[in-house]
């Protein structure tokens, strides 16, 4: 439990020099005489539940309101964007608080002078459905609508470059597994290569600001023009949403290669009942549903919709749709209206071949990068055989008994394909179930 503790004069002029404000101090004038707004998003008050039932954890460090989005405004500066976050309530300083592991206080891990929330913004920049990324960060449980598909990710953490790393490790650990699935073996030059285009990828789609200034109920953070491409932009779509952080990410979350909990990014999970490790469901609610807390959108009832729309079992995840300051083209949601059938089925079986180069896309890479590795589209000319027992994967998705790696259950799923003893579509879902749990 992380629990507060009594503020001094000397830990209150530590956390401010380690969150910036007095580093910055001398250039804030600078940026006033300049200041330009260039949007601002509101969101309403009071609708920090996420779908409608989530409780904060039973901490005394996190409150109702805490986590309450109430508006996002950009505004324009030298060589960048200054984004300005404004809560409910006055955001919390690491300062005064330790954490689970000693009496150290908090701001040693968390340095920018906040520690409870995570704000994501995915941002789709050239307004073209389906052209960028629907998956997010891992572990937040919702996918940003295609039409508001995003080109450029800025992740607001309280520990930005171990987040920045554990992204990176887990998106490289998915693309291993998936290339020793295929050949057997990763060589050194399939490594380098997976190192290559995920530090390359990571570069270019996420961004997780350093400067940030806590003041209040608002936090601001820099976001330079080199990574959006100029100034944020009133026309593009903005996808928000809100998290509770766990600066402490627990061992298990890092363990490789194989892990027995659900991947995340410093977030606290959705727990049955109510506790002290996650934000709890009461009695009456799904412990599955999505663990983000506010979504930037004007309408309350919107956002619990989105984020009640989601499926547990076939493992479809709530989507979003971003805001447009300018309100136009914006993407109105609609519910979930049912699958739509994948196209072709699987052919039978034929010869090994000698394994191709790794040749390892920048999509690719972000798709691991998001935890969601890339399933390539099924031939649409092919003729389906007959349909297979619901049973022939399900030891594949879920074995029993002797933990089988990653590696074999997709080995073995994909034998099932070649023999046509299951469908595209079957081997499809199998392979996704088996390999969100990478």
């Amino acid at each position: 439990m992380l629990a507060p503790r009594p503020r001094t004069a000397a830990r209150r002029i530590a956390a401010l020099v380690a969150s910036g404000l007095l580093a910055t101090a001398v250039a804030a004038p600078a940026l006033a005489q300049k200041s330009v707004t260039l949007f601002t998003l509101t969101d309403p008050r009071g609708d920090d539940s996420g779908a409608g039932s989530l409780a904060y954890p039973l901490r005394p460090d996190m409150q109702r309101g805490d986590l309450d989005l109430l508006s996002l405004s950009a505004e324009m500066a030298s060589g960048g964007t200054w984004f300005t976050a404004t809560f409910a309530q006055p955001i919390r300083n690491p300062a005064d608080a330790v954490g689970t592991t000693g009496p150290e206080p908090l701001d040693r891990q968390a340095r920018l002078g906040f520690y409870t929330f995570n704000l994501d913004l995915y941002i789709d920049t050239d307004r073209k459905p389906g052209s960028g990324n629907t998956a997010v960060v891992p572990g937040r449980g919702v996918t940003v609508d295609r039409r508001d598909a995003w080109e450029k990710a800025v992740i607001l953490t309280p520990r930005p470059d171990i987040a920045r790393i554990v992204m990176v490790k887990n998106a490289q650990r998915i693309l291993e597994e998936q290339r020793r699935a295929q050949t057997g073996v990763v060589t050194g030059q399939d490594l380098s290569t997976i190192e290559k285009t995920v530090e390359k990828t990571v570069d270019q789609r996420y961004f997780f600001p350093t400067q940030v200034q806590v003041r209040n109920r608002e936090i601001r953070f820099f976001v330079p023009d080199q990574f959006l491409g100029g100034k944020a932009n009133p026309a593009w779509a903005y996808t928000g949403i809100v998290t509770g952080a766990a600066v402490e990410q627990t061992q298990s979350a890092l363990d490789l290669p194989f892990k027995t909990d659900a991947f995340s990014v410093f977030m606290l999970p959705v727990v049955q009942g109510r506790s002290e490790l996650g934000f709890g469901t009461g009695g009456r609610s799904d412990p599955n549903q999505p663990p983000v807390v506010d979504v930037l959108n004007g309408d309350a009832a919107l956002q619990k919709r989105m984020l009640e729309d989601y499926d547990a079992v076939s493992g479809r995840l709530a989507r979003l749709v971003g805001t447009v300051p300018t309100g136009r083209n914006q993407s109105a949601w609609e519910p979930w209206q049912g699958a739509t059938a994948v196209a072709g089925a699987g052919t039978a079986g034929s010869a090994p071949q000698a394994p191709k180069a790794l040749a390892l896309s920048e999509r690719e890479a972000a798709a691991a990068l998001s935890g969601t590795p890339l399933l390539p589209a099924p031939a649409a000319d092919l003729a389906a055989p007959a349909p297979a027992a619901p049973s022939a994967v399900q030891g594949l998705v879920s074995p029993p008994g002797e933990r089988k790696t990653v590696a074999q259950r997709l080995r073995e799923l994909s034998e099932l394909r070649q023999q046509n003893v299951i469908t595209e579509e079957e081997y499809q879902d199998a392979r996704r179930r088996i390999l969100s749990g990478v």
